[in-house]
C-alpha cells in the first residue's frame, strides 16, 4: 500500500489575515482559514486505498490546530510532519532572497506527496503537484486531481 503525503497550506486550505466573502473554517491568532472545497471527502476517500500521512512547512500546533478542525481526528494519518522536518534554503528568486522549506521523502519508500510546490520536494518526480488554493468556493482541483491520485497509489 503506497503511502501519500499531503500539505497543508495552499494545498488543503488557505489561512490569511484578510476576510474572504465567505466565512472562515477556523481561525488560528488571528487568521482565517478556508478549508479547499471537498477536502474533507478527498481525505475519507483516500485514506480507503493508502496511509496517509502529513508534512508541512508550517509550524506544528498551527498545523494540528487546523487538520484537527478540517479531520476531527489525527489519529488517521502515519505521521504529521512539520518545519521542524524540513531542510531550511534560502533562495534568491530575481528580487529578493526567499527562505523555502525543503520536504526531502527520498527514504519513504513507495510515498508521493500532494503540494502546490514541486520546488519544496525531493525527489520532485513524487510529487503530484496540485494548483495553490486560495479561498476559491469554486474550486474543484482535489476532485479533479482524484482518479491520477487512485491510479498512482494503485500501481
Amino acid at each position: 500500500m503506497s503511502l501519500l503525503i499531503l500539505d497543508l497550506d495552499e494545498t488543503l486550505w488557505h489561512a490569511t489575515y484578510e476576510n474572504l466573502p465567505q466565512a472562515a473554517d477556523c481561525v488560528y491568532k488571528g487568521r482565517n482559514v478556508y478549508f479547499r472545497p471537498n477536502a474533507k471527502q478527498f481525505i475519507k476517500e483516500i485514506a480507503q486505498i493508502s496511509k496517509l500521512a502529513i508534512w508541512t512547512s508550517a509550524k506544528a500546533h498551527y498545523a494540528k490546530y487546523c487538520l484537527k478542525k478540517l479531520t476531527g481526528d489525527l489519529r488517521q494519518f502515519a505521521f504529521i510532519r512539520t518545519r521542524k522536518d524540513c531542510k531550511k534554503e534560502v533562495q534568491w528568486n530575481q528580487f529578493s532572497n526567499e527562505t523555502i522549506y525543503i520536504k526531502n521523502i527520498a527514504d519513504l519508500d513507495d510515498a508521493y506527496i500532494i503540494d502546490d510546490r514541486f520546488d519544496c520536494v525531493i525527489p520532485n518526480e513524487r510529487c503530484i503537484r496540485i494548483q495553490p488554493f486560495y479561498g476559491d468556493r469554486e474550486d474543484s482541483a482535489l476532485t479533479e486531481i482524484l482518479i491520477s491520485v487512485q491510479q498512482i497509489v494503485n500501481k
